[in-house]
């Protein structure tokens, strides 16, 4: 092989390399978003959970005390 073949070869597989990194980095990307897109959802599904647990928390001062105050003083502390 002459020179130029070889500088030739090495470019190629330089290319074939760099194409390969572009590829696993957009796949690691696309990963990163996916499990931006499931913690949002658990986050969301978490703070559904902990808001009924403080609606009935509420109802439960609303028919104990009868008092909105109270409930409305729980609810501004969160």
């Amino acid at each position: 092989m002459s020179v130029q073949q070889k500088e030739q070869t090495e470019i190629e597989i330089k290319g074939k390399i760099g194409h390969h990194e572009e590829l696993m980095q957009a796949k690691l990307k696309k990963n990163e978003n996916e499990r931006d897109k499931i913690a949002l959802k658990l986050c969301a599904a978490f703070a559904r959970a902990n808001m009924a647990k403080m609606y009935s928390f509420a109802n439960v001062l609303i028919k104990l005390f009868g008092l909105y105050k109270v409930v409305n003083s729980c609810f501004i502390t969160i």
